[in-house]
């Protein structure tokens, strides 16, 4: 279920205004055995502004707000959402999940979503509630893909101050090139998970990466004791 209200700013007390008549009409559509999480999502520009004055007009939250630690913009997001949260518990609409985003919008709309949370009694016991506060969602994934990057990068970087070109590869199973970026796309695209996984899939990942050198390293001693034995000619060594 979703519920747009049009041009009205995140902190206005509309929101909840306009949301409780919303549940009030469409109340017969929740299930008392049902679980449901509640999204509520902003134009995150309309926060952007430093002058504070902004935010302080008629029937605005942010007028009443006193923060006791964190900035006063997140304060009031805050309140606007458990606000709204409360109306729900007000109608018996069984909800542990909220979430307040700021979003690159085209318009001064908000959001309110409602969607069943299906995966609720495996992770919440009952009577706590879980939120959360993104007041600009496009520079939180930016800021997320950005260690990201950086994280593979830097053990990229350290693999090749160690191994030149054509052991990496080898490891990589390509065609051999001295071409840095597509030396680090095959990297990438094999072992991009290093930069942002669980700890099982980076053990699973930094397995497979250091068998990788294990057996090229293996190949190579054998061929060097062949080389010495003389059982296979010099240079065929460099078509493994």
């Amino acid at each position: 279920m979703q519920l747009i209200i049009k041009n009205t700013h995140i902190f206005d007390c509309k929101v909840q205004e306009e949301f409780r008549k919303f549940i009030e009409l469409k109340i017969d559509k929740f299930k008392d055995s049902k679980y449901y999480m509640l999204t509520i999502i902003y134009n995150a520009e309309s926060l952007s502004s430093n002058d504070e004055s902004e935010f302080y007009f008629d029937n605005s939250i942010y007028n009443n707000i006193q923060p006791k630690w964190r900035d006063k913009k997140d304060e009031a997001l805050d309140t606007q959402l458990h606000k709204c949260g409360d109306i729900l518990k007000e109608y018996g609409i069984k909800c542990y999940w909220y979430s307040i985003q700021g979003d690159d919008l085209k318009n001064k709309n908000v959001k309110i979503i409602l969607e069943e949370d299906k995966s609720k009694g495996s992770y919440i016991e009952e009577g706590i509630t879980i939120s959360g506060i993104m007041p600009n969602r496009k520079a939180a994934i930016n800021r997320v893909c950005q260690m990201f990057n950086e994280r593979v990068s830097k053990l990229y970087s350290g693999l090749t101050e160690k191994v030149d070109n054509k052991v990496m590869c080898k490891v990589l199973d390509i065609q051999y090139t001295e071409d840095e970026n597509i030396i680090y796309k095959a990297f990438f695209k094999e072992y991009g998970e290093l930069g942002f996984c669980s700890d099982e899939r980076h053990k699973e990942l930094m397995e497979k990466l250091i068998n990788r050198f294990r057996m090229l390293i293996e190949l190579e001693q054998k061929n060097k004791e062949m080389l010495d034995n003389n059982d296979i000619p010099k240079g065929s060594i460099n078509n493994i």
